[in-house]
């Protein structure tokens, strides 16, 4: 009998432990961390976009397609030195959108979203985010910070995007000079 109310005991513990981790790093983890994913992911997503967009072949002066494959992307981004606050990261792109797998913190996480076309600048939508790296990464903040990122480089590179095709290992992309299509809506 001892041992059924200790081991009761012990496990009712053992659930209060685990929901308030959780509570925590919802309260006091997310917060901390959303800030520095702010700052660094920001930066290193902008710095890649501008990376990419200057070493297009020819200026984007009237529209062109883009095609960037999955092999590409990994290269581009086991090439990149500064991956803010993650520590590794690939992609996979299939027909449905783009799958990251990533860690950061000593965590692992696989991110996926669909990957459209709006207002003139590529979005990542619809994002989750799973693996232990989802307590303490905020799937809203990575999303936003990514897509803002995106837009300041079109923006600043005077570069928007009519069209995204995704098949299997490839994004195709559309570009063209701002004011040729719809337009980026900077407002």
């Amino acid at each position: 009998m001892k041992l059924v109310v200790w081991l009761m005991a012990v496990t009712v513990i053992a659930i209060v432990l685990v929901i308030g981790g959780m509570l925590a790093s919802e309260a006091l983890v997310k917060p901390l961390v959303a800030e520095r994913v702010e700052r660094d992911l920001g930066e290193g997503v902008q710095s890649f976009v501008d990376q990419e967009i200057a070493a297009l072949p020819e200026p984007v002066s009237a529209p062109q397609q883009y095609a960037v494959s999955e092999a590409e992307l990994n290269q581009r981004i086991a090439e990149q030195q500064d991956l803010g606050p993650l520590d590794d990261a690939s992609a996979e792109i299939n027909a449905d959108g783009i799958v990251v797998h990533l860690s950061a913190y000593r965590m692992s996480g696989t991110y996926r979203a669909q990957v459209t076309e709006t207002n003139g600048a590529v979005r990542l939508e619809h994002g989750s985010l799973s693996g232990p790296l989802s307590y303490v990464i905020p799937v809203d903040d990575l999303e936003r910070i990514a897509n803002d990122a995106i837009f300041a480089s079109l923006v600043a590179s005077n570069v928007q995007v009519s069209d995204v095709t995704l098949v299997d290992g490839e994004i195709v992309l559309t570009l063209e000079p701002t004011g040729a299509g719809h337009g980026i809506s900077t407002g």
